[in-house]
């Protein structure tokens, strides 16, 4: 993997272990746009209610397994450490094809979602028991709230979360978008704690009105205004923001908006290279190229060693 498609490391081990089970996950891109977390004392019913846009190429993962002891290899971030630590397995996290973290690219679900699995897989118990560990370990660890049911049950490109919670007690929507070209562009690095402090109660305030805009009516259209206007009032949008905006006034993009640290843009087709063109006069890099098609959540398994 090259810098783009790798993620630091955080924790590893030299040692190999023995193999019980090899699980490769493929988990869709998920950028939110609006969101309000809802907490409870339980983790499996926290979560949040938002819209997001599901993405492709997906982050894909492999995990190896291993039912004795407990620990973990590879990318080793805390709620992949909570999970191996309560399955009491072992694990070695791989991503093949992976984004920054701490940014908004959701890749420390998609990693949470694989390692569930794979600790499911190695128990003998269904995949949904898996995801449930993902969407735990994300609220305990205070890395996500609704990232983990949006990737493992969004059909779609337009995901709404209508109830928080895990998969099996939160509920989610999808809506087909066209398809479309779409350039994530990472602005730096901020965590999901980083991000509700400096929101605070604007977060609800500002929020709220403009998700129930995107209820009444999901559309592409209506989600990129909204979440455009929840980038700016957040104080997220970048100080090129009057070039973004004149992207929209050409016809070159259909709109964008800022999660955490990632810029959006979603570009129609025939203007890709013009927009491109004109990212690369401001000096702004760190581009990734992504597209409204996603595909769902894909799971492969074999027997280890």
């Amino acid at each position: 993997m090259d810098d783009k498609e790798s993620a630091q490391k955080t924790s590893s081990k030299t040692t190999a272990r023995h193999c019980s089970f090899r699980v490769r996950v493929k988990i869709p891109v998920h950028i939110t746009g609006l969101w309000i977390p809802i907490r409870s004392s339980d983790p499996l019913t926290s979560g949040s209610l938002g819209a997001g846009l599901l993405l492709s190429p997906p982050t894909i993962v492999d995990v190896c397994v291993d039912r004795s002891g407990d620990g973990c290899e590879g990318l080793c971030i805390e709620p992949v450490k909570h999970i191996v630590k309560r399955c009491r397995v072992y694990a070695r996290v791989f991503p093949v094809k992976g984004y920054p973290l701490a940014s908004g690219f959701a890749m420390s679900s998609s990693l949470s979602i694989a390692v569930g699995i794979a600790a499911a897989t190695a128990l003998g118990l269904p995949l949904e028991k898996g995801l449930e560990f993902a969407h735990e370990a994300e609220v305990v660890s205070g890395t996500g709230l609704g990232d983990v049911i949006a990737q493992s049950l969004g059909r779609a490109g337009l995901v709404l979360r209508k109830a928080p919670g895990a998969p099996g007690i939160g509920r989610v929507e999808s809506y087909a978008v066209p398809r479309k070209p779409v350039l994530a562009i990472q602005l730096g690095t901020m965590t999901t704690s980083e991000m509700h402090r400096v929101l605070g109660d604007r977060l609800y305030r500002d929020a709220t009105p403009l998700l129930a805009r995107v209820y009444e009516n999901p559309t592409l259209e209506t989600f990129l205004d909204a979440a455009n206007k929840f980038s700016k009032l957040a104080r997220f949008a970048p100080l090129y923001t009057e070039h973004l905006d004149l992207f929209v006034r050409k016809g070159w993009s259909l709109g964008w908006y800022v999660k955490k640290r990632v810029l959006v843009i979603v570009v129609e087709p025939d203007r890709l290279e013009d927009v491109v063109a004109h990212l690369e006069r401001l000096k702004v890099s760190n581009a990734y190229p992504l597209e409204l098609q996603p595909k769902p959540l894909e799971v492969e398994v074999d027997g280890g060693d």
